[in-house]
């Protein structure tokens, strides 16, 4: 398993949106689509988060429009 140890909370945050945007994120940064430094990135802003985790809770089932990650994570 993957894992965040600096922050795993908000890298499993940040694995989840990714997922809602057709993303696997794990795999991602295995096959090095997504650099090591843009993944500290995309978890810093989930750590941060000034929209109060609007991503968590049952029946959100697409990326809150509050998100600072919004912009990585929508489809295309």
């Amino acid at each position: 398993m993957f894992g965040y140890p600096d922050d795993q909370q908000s890298f499993e945050r940040a694995r989840d949106l990714a997922r809602r945007g057709g993303m696997d994120l794990t795999l991602a940064v295995f096959q090095g689509w997504v650099r090591r430094d843009e993944l500290a990135a995309l978890v810093a802003a989930c750590h941060d988060c000034a929209a109060g985790f609007p991503c968590q809770g049952s029946g959100v089932a697409e990326i809150p429009a509050g998100c600072a990650n919004a912009s990585r994570f929508d489809p295309i």
